[in-house]
């Protein structure tokens, strides 16, 4: 009940504090045990107690070796660790939701998402992460399947090669392509989604933005004989990433029956060659 050790800056200390107290409990039962001082009745309840204790116990130190050895190998793939229990705060600045381990700028400060591990999470805290435009796993291996597959493996175009795509591609370029381009560009952070490209571009249904979306991208990708990753659902080529990257986002909007929607980020690349050829 110390309240300095439930500062995130101690969780070390916090932890060193419950081994020992979990270590003491455990002795004095087990000395109890043997001097013969717990009543029949009462030590039925008390393993049944400590079972529940032990178990509440066990799980968080083997997510907490999880969480460091995952740490350990993000920063060996020379990407930012992660912050332990990263607080999240309501309105009020009252700490609603804690992640596990979180990336609140991105493994890429300012050029990707928010990341975070979630371990064992329950549905609320997954919504706050939603909410606030995480991207999150509750598997290990997911997680670092999208740092060699999106972060680390997966290198885009420079961006010369983008600018003489865009050129080459310009003749099959239609005004509504360019519209979307153009919104995704002064879009705020560059980030989009498809209902706001189709409005950009004067179509009814996101479903039409997403198609056109992806032949602009298909194009460039064609004309660079560069094949982007495949997507999970159909083991297609996901060709919309050659112009950037996305994640879900749940919407606040109750009146919107869609939960989440998809948000698309402009890669680096992308934005400054639409810049530098005055397309924007």
């Amino acid at each position: 009940m110390e309240r300095s050790l439930w500062q995130i800056e101690n969780y070390r200390d916090f932890l060193a504090a419950r081994r020992e107290l979990l270590a003491q409990a455990a002795n004095k039962f087990l000395n109890s045990l043997l001097a013969g001082d717990i009543p029949e009745a009462k030590a039925t309840d008390s393993v049944l107690k400590g079972e529940a204790e032990s178990s509440t116990a066990v799980v968080p130190l083997a997510e907490e070796q999880v969480l460091e050895e995952c740490n350990v190998w993000v920063q060996e793939q020379g990407l930012p660790i992660g912050e332990w229990m990263y607080q999240i705060a309501d309105s009020t600045g009252t700490v609603s939701t804690v992640l596990d381990l979180a990336w609140p700028n991105g493994l890429q400060s300012g050029k990707s998402q928010p990341v975070a591990l979630i371990i064992d999470a329950d549905q609320e805290i997954e919504e706050a992460a939603n909410r606030l435009g995480y991207r999150y796993f509750t598997d290990i291996d997911r997680f670092k399947s999208y740092v060699i597959q999106e972060v680390l493996a997966i290198q885009f175009p420079p961006l010369e090669d983008y600018k003489k795509a865009f050129i080459a591609i310009s003749c099959e370029i239609t005004n509504s392509h360019k519209a979307m381009l153009r919104a995704h560009y002064h879009a705020a952070a560059q980030i989009i989604t498809a209902t706001e490209l189709a409005k950009a571009a004067g179509y009814e249904h996101f479903g039409g933005a997403n198609l056109q979306y992806a032949r602009i991208a298909e194009m460039v990708a064609n004309h660079l004989n560069y094949l982007p990753p495949k997507r999970d659902d159909n083991g297609k080529p996901f060709w919309s990433l050659m112009l950037a990257s996305g994640y879900w986002k749940t919407l606040e909007d109750a009146e919107i029956t869609s939960q989440r929607e998809w948000h698309w980020q402009l890669r680096e690349q992308v934005s400054q060659a639409l810049e530098d050829l005055g397309w924007v």
